[in-house]
Protein backbone atom coordinates (compact mmCIF):
# COMPACT_ATOMS: atom_id res chain seq x y z
CA UNK A 1 0.00 0.00 0.00
CA UNK A 2 2.76 2.54 0.88
CA UNK A 3 4.49 1.45 -1.91
CA UNK A 4 1.45 1.89 -4.56
CA UNK A 5 1.15 5.47 -3.04
CA UNK A 6 4.70 6.71 -3.55
CA UNK A 7 4.80 5.68 -7.04
CA UNK A 8 1.80 7.30 -8.02
CA UNK A 9 2.87 10.56 -6.26
CA UNK A 10 6.46 9.92 -8.18
CA UNK A 11 4.40 9.97 -11.38
CA UNK A 12 2.63 13.28 -10.50
CA UNK A 13 5.85 15.08 -9.73
CA UNK A 14 7.04 14.07 -12.83
CA UNK A 15 3.67 14.89 -14.94
CA UNK A 16 4.44 18.24 -13.31
CA UNK A 17 7.75 18.86 -13.94
CA UNK A 18 7.11 18.09 -17.29
CA UNK A 19 3.96 20.35 -17.37
CA UNK A 20 6.33 22.99 -16.31
CA UNK A 21 8.93 22.25 -18.94
CA UNK A 22 6.48 22.66 -21.60
CA UNK A 23 5.52 25.94 -20.11
CA UNK A 24 8.82 27.50 -20.12
CA UNK A 25 9.12 26.34 -23.57
CA UNK A 26 5.99 27.67 -24.55
CA UNK A 27 6.92 31.21 -23.13
CA UNK A 28 9.73 30.87 -24.65
CA UNK A 29 8.09 30.01 -28.17
CA UNK A 30 5.83 32.85 -27.22
CA UNK A 31 8.82 35.37 -26.71
CA UNK A 32 10.26 34.08 -29.78
CA UNK A 33 7.08 34.67 -31.52
CA UNK A 34 4.50 37.90 -30.19
CA UNK A 35 1.76 36.57 -31.78
CA UNK A 36 1.62 33.55 -29.63
CA UNK A 37 2.44 35.35 -26.19
CA UNK A 38 -0.68 35.75 -25.07
CA UNK A 39 -2.17 32.30 -25.92
CA UNK A 40 1.26 30.91 -23.91
CA UNK A 41 0.69 33.27 -20.88
CA UNK A 42 -2.63 32.04 -20.80
CA UNK A 43 -1.73 28.60 -20.92
CA UNK A 44 1.65 28.95 -18.32
CA UNK A 45 -1.42 29.92 -15.89
CA UNK A 46 -3.66 27.48 -16.56
CA UNK A 47 -0.65 25.19 -16.45
CA UNK A 48 0.27 26.51 -13.04
CA UNK A 49 -3.40 26.38 -11.67
CA UNK A 50 -3.22 22.54 -12.77
CA UNK A 51 0.23 21.95 -10.82
CA UNK A 52 -1.41 23.61 -7.89
CA UNK A 53 -4.59 21.35 -8.67
CA UNK A 54 -2.00 17.97 -8.75
CA UNK A 55 -0.66 19.04 -5.92
CA UNK A 56 -2.65 19.83 -3.45
CA UNK A 57 -4.75 16.09 -4.57
CA UNK A 58 -1.60 14.45 -3.98
CA UNK A 59 -1.24 16.08 -0.52
CA UNK A 60 -4.83 15.02 0.13
CA UNK A 61 -3.76 11.38 -1.23
CA UNK A 62 -0.86 11.07 0.76
CA UNK A 63 -2.58 12.44 4.38
CA UNK A 64 -5.15 10.17 3.62
CA UNK A 65 -2.34 7.49 3.50
CA UNK A 66 -0.58 8.72 6.42
CA UNK A 67 -3.80 8.22 8.52
CA UNK A 68 -3.88 4.93 7.18
CA UNK A 69 -0.65 4.71 8.44
CA UNK A 70 -1.03 6.15 11.50
CA UNK A 71 -4.14 3.58 11.89
CA UNK A 72 -2.18 0.14 10.79
CA UNK A 73 1.16 1.34 12.68
CA UNK A 74 4.81 -0.08 11.43
CA UNK A 75 5.93 3.52 10.79
CA UNK A 76 9.59 3.93 10.48
CA UNK A 77 9.01 7.51 11.39
CA UNK A 78 5.72 9.46 12.67
CA UNK A 79 5.20 10.94 8.89
CA UNK A 80 6.18 8.23 6.84
CA UNK A 81 3.49 5.65 5.58
CA UNK A 82 3.54 2.49 6.55
CA UNK A 83 6.07 -0.23 5.95
CA UNK A 84 4.78 -3.33 4.33
CA UNK A 85 7.78 -5.60 4.73
CA UNK A 86 7.29 -4.79 8.75
CA UNK A 87 3.34 -5.49 8.19
CA UNK A 88 4.25 -9.18 6.31
CA UNK A 89 6.92 -10.46 8.93
CA UNK A 90 4.25 -8.80 11.99
CA UNK A 91 1.26 -10.70 10.37
CA UNK A 92 4.19 -13.69 10.25
CA UNK A 93 5.12 -13.56 14.05
CA UNK A 94 1.03 -13.18 14.96
CA UNK A 95 0.38 -16.51 12.81
CA UNK A 96 3.32 -18.40 15.05
CA UNK A 97 1.57 -17.40 18.16
CA UNK A 98 -1.88 -18.04 17.27
CA UNK A 99 -2.01 -20.87 15.44
CA UNK A 100 -5.94 -20.63 14.38
CA UNK A 101 -4.34 -18.11 11.87
CA UNK A 102 -4.16 -18.85 8.55
CA UNK A 103 -0.43 -19.23 7.50
CA UNK A 104 -1.39 -17.96 3.80
CA UNK A 105 -2.67 -14.73 4.98
CA UNK A 106 -1.33 -11.41 4.29
CA UNK A 107 -3.31 -8.78 5.42
CA UNK A 108 -4.08 -7.25 8.73
CA UNK A 109 -7.91 -7.93 8.10
CA UNK A 110 -7.66 -11.52 7.17
CA UNK A 111 -5.38 -12.18 10.27
CA UNK A 112 -7.43 -9.92 12.92
CA UNK A 113 -10.86 -11.90 13.11
CA UNK A 114 -8.91 -15.22 13.91
CA UNK A 115 -6.27 -13.49 16.61
CA UNK A 116 -9.52 -11.82 18.21
CA UNK A 117 -11.23 -15.30 18.43
CA UNK A 118 -8.54 -16.83 19.92
CA UNK A 119 -7.06 -13.88 22.00
CA UNK A 120 -11.14 -14.28 23.44
CA UNK A 121 -10.96 -18.08 24.10
CA UNK A 122 -7.55 -17.00 25.67
CA UNK A 123 -9.59 -14.59 27.85
CA UNK A 124 -11.70 -17.17 28.43
CA UNK A 125 -9.49 -19.60 29.83
CA UNK A 126 -7.65 -17.51 31.78
CA UNK A 127 -10.80 -16.52 33.66
CA UNK A 128 -11.70 -20.52 34.37
CA UNK A 129 -7.87 -20.30 35.26
CA UNK A 130 -8.21 -17.72 37.68
CA UNK A 131 -11.49 -18.85 39.16
CA UNK A 132 -9.63 -23.04 39.58
CA UNK A 133 -6.93 -20.67 41.31
CA UNK A 134 -9.33 -18.96 42.79
CA UNK A 135 -10.63 -22.13 44.64
CA UNK A 136 -8.23 -23.81 45.11
CA UNK A 137 -6.69 -20.60 47.39
CA UNK A 138 -10.14 -21.00 49.38
CA UNK A 139 -9.86 -25.09 49.67
CA UNK A 140 -5.80 -24.59 50.86
CA UNK A 141 -6.97 -21.67 53.11
CA UNK A 142 -9.96 -23.79 54.28
CA UNK A 143 -6.74 -27.09 54.61
CA UNK A 144 -4.47 -24.35 56.82
CA UNK A 145 -7.41 -23.47 58.83
CA UNK A 146 -7.81 -26.85 59.41
CA UNK A 147 -4.40 -27.93 60.06
CA UNK A 148 -4.49 -24.92 62.40
CA UNK A 149 -6.89 -26.36 64.72
CA UNK A 150 -5.56 -29.61 64.37
CA UNK A 151 -2.20 -28.27 65.75
CA UNK A 152 -3.63 -26.56 68.18
CA UNK A 153 -5.98 -29.41 69.43
CA UNK A 154 -2.35 -31.31 69.52
CA UNK A 155 -0.44 -28.79 71.45
CA UNK A 156 -3.39 -28.80 74.15
CA UNK A 157 -3.28 -32.82 73.82
CA UNK A 158 0.38 -32.55 74.52
CA UNK A 159 0.36 -29.90 77.51
CA UNK A 160 -2.62 -32.49 79.34
CA UNK A 161 -0.20 -35.55 78.26
CA UNK A 162 2.95 -33.24 79.83
CA UNK A 163 0.87 -32.63 83.33
CA UNK A 164 -0.68 -35.96 83.36
CA UNK A 165 2.94 -37.97 83.20
CA UNK A 166 3.73 -35.19 85.48
CA UNK A 167 1.49 -36.26 88.00
CA UNK A 168 2.19 -39.95 87.02
CA UNK A 169 5.52 -39.49 88.05
CA UNK A 170 4.85 -37.83 91.22
CA UNK A 171 2.55 -40.31 92.06
CA UNK A 172 5.36 -42.88 90.71
CA UNK A 173 7.91 -41.52 92.72
CA UNK A 174 5.12 -41.52 96.02
CA UNK A 175 5.04 -44.65 95.63
CA UNK A 176 8.51 -46.23 95.17
CA UNK A 177 9.20 -44.37 98.36
CA UNK A 178 6.06 -46.13 100.15
CA UNK A 179 7.48 -49.51 98.33
CA UNK A 180 10.89 -48.61 99.94
CA UNK A 181 9.59 -48.39 103.18
CA UNK A 182 7.82 -51.46 102.66
CA UNK A 183 11.06 -53.14 101.27
CA UNK A 184 12.96 -51.73 104.67
CA UNK A 185 9.89 -53.25 106.56
CA UNK A 186 10.13 -56.89 105.02
CA UNK A 187 13.76 -56.77 105.35
CA UNK A 188 13.42 -56.85 109.22
CA UNK A 189 11.32 -59.27 109.39
CA UNK A 190 12.53 -61.41 106.96
CA UNK A 191 15.87 -61.08 109.19
CA UNK A 192 13.83 -62.34 112.23
CA UNK A 193 11.70 -64.55 110.52
CA UNK A 194 15.24 -66.27 109.45
CA UNK A 195 16.50 -65.81 112.82
CA UNK A 196 13.54 -67.69 114.23
CA UNK A 197 14.41 -70.22 111.19
CA UNK A 198 17.64 -70.84 112.22
CA UNK A 199 16.45 -71.35 116.20
CA UNK A 200 13.66 -73.53 114.81
CA UNK A 201 16.00 -76.10 112.50
CA UNK A 202 18.03 -76.15 115.54
CA UNK A 203 15.18 -77.34 117.83
CA UNK A 204 14.12 -79.57 114.93
CA UNK A 205 17.48 -81.66 114.54
CA UNK A 206 17.70 -81.80 117.62
CA UNK A 207 14.17 -83.52 117.96
CA UNK A 208 15.25 -85.61 115.43
CA UNK A 209 18.18 -86.66 117.05
CA UNK A 210 15.91 -87.38 119.82
CA UNK A 211 13.31 -89.37 117.43
CA UNK A 212 16.07 -91.50 116.23
CA UNK A 213 16.93 -92.44 119.61
CA UNK A 214 13.86 -93.46 120.37
CA UNK A 215 13.49 -94.83 117.28
CA UNK A 216 16.46 -97.09 117.02
CA UNK A 217 15.04 -97.87 120.58
CA UNK A 218 11.29 -98.81 119.11
CA UNK A 219 12.83 -101.01 116.30
CA UNK A 220 14.50 -102.87 118.70
CA UNK A 221 11.88 -103.82 120.90
CA UNK A 222 10.09 -104.17 117.73
CA UNK A 223 12.13 -106.77 116.55
CA UNK A 224 12.26 -108.47 119.89
CA UNK A 225 8.39 -108.56 119.82
CA UNK A 226 8.53 -109.86 116.40
CA UNK A 227 10.13 -112.71 116.85
CA UNK A 228 7.72 -113.72 119.80
CA UNK A 229 4.70 -112.78 117.81
CA UNK A 230 5.30 -114.05 114.61
CA UNK A 231 5.57 -117.70 115.21
CA UNK A 232 1.92 -118.07 113.70
CA UNK A 233 2.42 -118.14 109.83
CA UNK A 234 0.27 -116.54 107.26
CA UNK A 235 -1.75 -119.10 105.72
CA UNK A 236 -0.24 -119.45 102.02
CA UNK A 237 -2.78 -119.31 98.99
CA UNK A 238 -3.89 -123.00 99.15
CA UNK A 239 -6.80 -125.01 99.55
CA UNK A 240 -9.05 -124.91 102.08
CA UNK A 241 -11.30 -128.04 101.82
CA UNK A 242 -12.84 -130.39 99.37
CA UNK A 243 -16.03 -131.35 97.43
CA UNK A 244 -17.75 -134.71 99.32
CA UNK A 245 -19.92 -134.95 96.86
CA UNK A 246 -22.03 -133.25 93.95
CA UNK A 247 -25.16 -133.10 91.86
CA UNK A 248 -24.99 -131.04 88.76
CA UNK A 249 -28.52 -131.78 87.85
CA UNK A 250 -29.74 -130.01 90.72
CA UNK A 251 -26.82 -127.67 92.11
CA UNK A 252 -26.25 -129.15 95.11
CA UNK A 253 -22.90 -130.35 96.46
CA UNK A 254 -21.30 -131.01 100.23
CA UNK A 255 -18.06 -130.02 101.36
CA UNK A 256 -15.71 -131.08 104.18
CA UNK A 257 -15.66 -128.15 106.24
CA UNK A 258 -18.28 -127.45 108.87
CA UNK A 259 -18.85 -125.66 112.14
CA UNK A 260 -16.10 -126.89 113.71
CA UNK A 261 -14.21 -124.86 111.20
CA UNK A 262 -15.93 -121.99 111.38
CA UNK A 263 -17.97 -121.98 108.41
CA UNK A 264 -21.30 -120.15 108.06
CA UNK A 265 -24.26 -119.81 105.83
CA UNK A 266 -23.36 -117.74 103.05
CA UNK A 267 -19.83 -117.93 102.58
CA UNK A 268 -18.34 -118.32 99.29
CA UNK A 269 -15.45 -121.22 98.11
CA UNK A 270 -14.02 -120.64 94.65
CA UNK A 271 -14.06 -124.56 93.47
CA UNK A 272 -10.83 -125.80 92.05
CA UNK A 273 -9.68 -129.14 89.49
CA UNK A 274 -8.44 -131.57 91.67
CA UNK A 275 -5.77 -132.60 89.22
CA UNK A 276 -4.61 -129.36 87.45
CA UNK A 277 -5.92 -126.19 89.66
CA UNK A 278 -7.91 -124.68 87.28
CA UNK A 279 -10.93 -122.82 88.69
CA UNK A 280 -13.84 -124.44 87.51
CA UNK A 281 -16.69 -122.40 89.52
CA UNK A 282 -18.37 -120.89 92.77
CA UNK A 283 -20.30 -121.95 95.71
CA UNK A 284 -22.18 -121.33 98.48
CA UNK A 285 -23.02 -122.49 101.61
CA UNK A 286 -26.40 -122.77 102.60
CA UNK A 287 -26.75 -125.27 105.33
CA UNK A 288 -24.13 -126.06 108.52
CA UNK A 289 -23.57 -129.59 110.08
CA UNK A 290 -20.63 -129.38 112.45
CA UNK A 291 -17.85 -131.44 110.29
CA UNK A 292 -19.74 -130.70 106.67
CA UNK A 293 -21.87 -127.78 104.77
CA UNK A 294 -24.37 -128.32 102.00
CA UNK A 295 -23.32 -125.78 99.33
CA UNK A 296 -25.36 -124.47 96.82
CA UNK A 297 -23.29 -124.39 93.05
CA UNK A 298 -23.15 -120.56 91.94
CA UNK A 299 -21.57 -121.37 88.66
CA UNK A 300 -19.98 -123.89 86.21
CA UNK A 301 -16.88 -122.69 84.40
CA UNK A 302 -17.72 -125.87 81.65
CA UNK A 303 -20.70 -127.75 81.73
CA UNK A 304 -18.93 -130.52 80.35
CA UNK A 305 -16.61 -130.22 83.15
CA UNK A 306 -18.75 -130.04 85.97
CA UNK A 307 -18.06 -129.88 89.71
CA UNK A 308 -16.87 -133.13 91.15
CA UNK A 309 -16.19 -135.27 94.32
CA UNK A 310 -12.40 -134.61 95.08
CA UNK A 311 -12.37 -130.97 93.88
CA UNK A 312 -10.84 -128.51 95.84
CA UNK A 313 -12.58 -125.32 97.83
CA UNK A 314 -10.62 -122.23 98.36
CA UNK A 315 -11.92 -118.67 99.96
CA UNK A 316 -9.09 -115.92 100.64
CA UNK A 317 -9.75 -114.55 103.60
CA UNK A 318 -11.11 -117.74 105.04
CA UNK A 319 -8.42 -120.31 107.59
CA UNK A 320 -9.81 -123.03 109.20
CA UNK A 321 -6.62 -123.51 111.25
CA UNK A 322 -6.60 -120.27 112.60
CA UNK A 323 -8.82 -117.68 113.18
CA UNK A 324 -7.88 -114.74 111.00
CA UNK A 325 -7.73 -111.18 111.93
CA UNK A 326 -8.73 -108.10 109.54
CA UNK A 327 -8.88 -104.30 110.09
CA UNK A 328 -11.88 -102.73 108.29
CA UNK A 329 -11.02 -99.48 106.54
CA UNK A 330 -13.74 -97.41 104.70
CA UNK A 331 -16.47 -94.54 104.55
CA UNK A 332 -18.90 -97.36 104.74
CA UNK A 333 -19.36 -101.15 103.51
CA UNK A 334 -22.44 -101.13 100.84
CA UNK A 335 -26.02 -101.33 103.01
CA UNK A 336 -23.87 -102.76 106.27
CA UNK A 337 -22.44 -100.51 108.77
CA UNK A 338 -19.03 -100.94 110.52
CA UNK A 339 -20.41 -102.78 113.24
CA UNK A 340 -22.49 -105.30 110.70
CA UNK A 341 -19.43 -106.30 109.35
CA UNK A 342 -17.73 -107.16 112.46
CA UNK A 343 -20.81 -109.88 113.22
CA UNK A 344 -20.76 -111.00 109.57
CA UNK A 345 -17.00 -111.64 109.52
CA UNK A 346 -17.13 -113.01 113.17
CA UNK A 347 -19.67 -115.74 111.82
CA UNK A 348 -17.50 -117.07 109.78
CA UNK A 349 -14.53 -117.15 112.28
CA UNK A 350 -12.66 -113.60 111.24
CA UNK A 351 -11.80 -111.31 114.01
CA UNK A 352 -11.70 -107.72 113.24
CA UNK A 353 -9.63 -105.47 115.14
CA UNK A 354 -9.01 -101.28 114.76
CA UNK A 355 -5.36 -100.83 114.01
CA UNK A 356 -3.29 -102.73 111.57
CA UNK A 357 -0.34 -104.74 113.51
CA UNK A 358 1.79 -107.81 112.96
CA UNK A 359 -0.97 -109.44 113.38
CA UNK A 360 -3.06 -108.40 111.03
CA UNK A 361 -4.33 -110.78 108.44
CA UNK A 362 -6.13 -108.85 105.93
CA UNK A 363 -7.17 -104.92 105.34
CA UNK A 364 -10.82 -104.90 103.88
CA UNK A 365 -11.59 -101.98 102.07
CA UNK A 366 -14.75 -100.31 102.03
CA UNK A 367 -16.29 -97.28 100.43
CA UNK A 368 -13.49 -94.54 99.90
CA UNK A 369 -13.43 -91.45 101.83
CA UNK A 370 -13.87 -87.93 100.48
CA UNK A 371 -12.57 -84.52 101.20
CA UNK A 372 -15.58 -82.46 103.05
CA UNK A 373 -14.47 -79.24 101.79
CA UNK A 374 -13.67 -80.17 98.10
CA UNK A 375 -15.86 -83.34 97.52
CA UNK A 376 -12.87 -84.70 95.95
CA UNK A 377 -12.14 -88.46 96.70
CA UNK A 378 -9.68 -89.27 99.15
CA UNK A 379 -6.56 -91.58 97.74
CA UNK A 380 -5.99 -94.74 100.24
CA UNK A 381 -2.45 -93.64 100.82
CA UNK A 382 -3.89 -91.22 102.92
CA UNK A 383 -5.03 -93.56 105.21
CA UNK A 384 -2.06 -94.13 107.82
CA UNK A 385 -3.88 -97.94 108.27
CA UNK A 386 -3.59 -98.52 104.42
CA UNK A 387 0.12 -97.27 104.28
CA UNK A 388 0.74 -99.42 107.92
CA UNK A 389 -0.65 -102.89 105.70
CA UNK A 390 1.49 -101.62 102.88
CA UNK A 391 4.68 -101.35 105.55
CA UNK A 392 3.68 -104.57 107.13
CA UNK A 393 3.09 -106.82 103.68
CA UNK A 394 -0.64 -107.45 104.70
CA UNK A 395 -3.31 -108.58 102.25
CA UNK A 396 -5.53 -105.76 101.08
CA UNK A 397 -8.76 -106.65 100.14
CA UNK A 398 -10.71 -104.92 98.05
CA UNK A 399 -14.12 -104.17 98.36
CA UNK A 400 -16.25 -106.40 95.41
CA UNK A 401 -14.00 -109.02 96.63
CA UNK A 402 -14.03 -110.19 100.16
CA UNK A 403 -17.87 -108.88 100.35
CA UNK A 404 -18.34 -111.72 97.53
CA UNK A 405 -16.49 -114.04 99.61
CA UNK A 406 -18.79 -113.38 102.32
CA UNK A 407 -21.92 -114.01 99.92
CA UNK A 408 -23.15 -110.17 100.34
Amino acid sequence: MSQSNRGAAQVSMMWAIAFLVIALVSIFVSYSTSGKLKEAQDELVTSQQEVVRLDQAEKDRRDEGLKVSQKAGWQPERTALSNTDLMTNSIQQIGSIFPNVDPNAETVEAVLPTVISDYSASQSRIADMERQIAQLRADLDARQAETDTAISDKDQRIDDLEGELDDTRNSMNEQIVDLERQRDALRDQYRELDDRLTQTEAEKDAEIATVRTASATMKQRNDILSSQLNQVSRRADSADGAILTSNARVNKAWIDLGRTSRVAPGLQFEVLDQTSGAAKGRVEVISVEDGRSEVAILATADKYNPIATGDKIRNAVFDPSRQPVAVLLGNGFGAYSADDMKIKLAEVGISVVDDVTVETDYLLLGTPFFDEETGDMMSWEQQDSYRAARGLSVEVVPRRDWLSWLGL
